[in-house]
């Protein structure tokens, strides 16, 4: 009996599988070249594929340059994206890193030089550089990734954020679903002015949940005006002008990095024909990475997606190691 009604079920899914135009031996036929066989020596490398998809969607999306991998997720693409992103502002604020460390060491071995018994108050002041040097080294070392409160942000994103231990500020959305900017300003104002910290912006650009899609002009007109702000603030502070501003290494403009992401797994490929950025290109517009879905919107037979970024932003997240052949910065190729 449950033979038979296994057999039924199989045709039934057969049958149903064959009207809608889908042979069940090309769907095992694409399973397979997917995934691979490391038995079968005669399987082709996929990578040339993939590097041709890449190439075609980086000249759809304006990605001039473009540097990238197909995914087997939504998820993972998200995930990709923000992971560079993590890593380009690390290798951007790796000299403060590494001038963070060295205080440290040379704060420890300030401290041994004092008897225990002696001088306990210079030790006291040193243990308290020694954990403000820290402080500030976790700061850089934990980007904070700013996005629009769940569920307008794709759970995908929270939970890349979780993996990749970034610090996660909510913004308030507008009835529209768009990031409300006053939310924004606010939540940019809480932070020190003077002390270093990586940010990394998660942009909705037609995602699934409401297909909403962000005002990027407006985001980055709104952080670019709470920098002012703040360097202006410096300015009264201090008593600096305008000049020793802008050559000042401690000053909170060079002090906060951005980037920006742009989560378009759904409607991403409409944005060459809806004009969202007008004319110009995402790279003048300010993006920095961009995840599309290839099952989604274009209805590929297989769960895929497509991590894409610029070549020189992978190039400096990439810097110091190559775990992607072709976000390598060896290949020197423009895929």
């Amino acid at each position: 009996m449950m033979v038979q009604e296994t057999q039924q079920r199989e045709k039934s899914q057969r049958s149903y599988s064959l009207e809608l135009g889908i042979s069940p031996q090309s769907l095992s036929d694409i399973f397979n070249f997917s995934y691979g066989d490391p038995f079968d020596p005669k399987v082709p490398w996929r990578n040339p594929v993939e590097r041709e998809v890449i190439e075609i969607l980086g000249k759809l999306l304006g990605f001039e340059d473009m540097s990238g991998y197909v995914t087997s997720s939504e998820c993972e693409a998200n995930f990709s994206c923000l992971w560079w992103c993590k890593l380009n502002l690390l290798m951007q604020s790796r000299n403060r890193i590494n001038e963070l460390k060295q205080m440290v060491e040379e704060a420890k071995k300030e401290s041994q030089m004092f008897n225990k018994d002696e001088d306990k108050s210079m030790r006291n002041s040193i243990f308290s550089k020694i954990y403000q040097f820290k402080k500030q080294l976790k700061m850089i070392l934990q980007p904070v990734l700013i996005c629009s409160r769940p569920p307008s942000t794709d759970i995908s994103i929270i939970k890349a954020a979780s993996a990749l231990g970034l610090k996660t500020c909510f913004v308030e959305v507008n009835k529209d679903g768009q990031m409300d900017t006053q939310s924004l300003r606010r939540i940019l104002s809480e932070f020190p002015s003077k002390q270093a910290i990586n940010f990394i912006v998660s942009i909705n650009l037609g995602t699934q949940i409401g297909g909403s899609f962000d005002d990027l002009f407006n985001i980055r007109s709104v952080i670019e005006e709470v920098i002012q702000n703040q360097c202006s603030l410096e300015v009264d502070i201090q008593d600096y002008n305008h000049r020793e501003l802008i050559t000042n290494d401690d000053n909170q403009c060079k002090n906060w990095k951005f980037v920006y992401h742009g989560d378009s797994l759904l409607y991403g490929f409409t944005l060459p024909f809806l004009k969202e950025f007008g004319k110009n290109s995402l790279r003048h517009n300010g993006l920095d990475t961009i995840s599309v879905s290839l099952s989604k919107f274009l209805g590929s037979q297989i769960p895929s997606a497509a991590a894409l970024t610029y070549k020189d932003f992978t190039d400096r997240a990439f810097q110091d190691d190559n775990f992607i052949e072709y976000v390598s910065i060896d290949t020197k190729k423009s895929y």
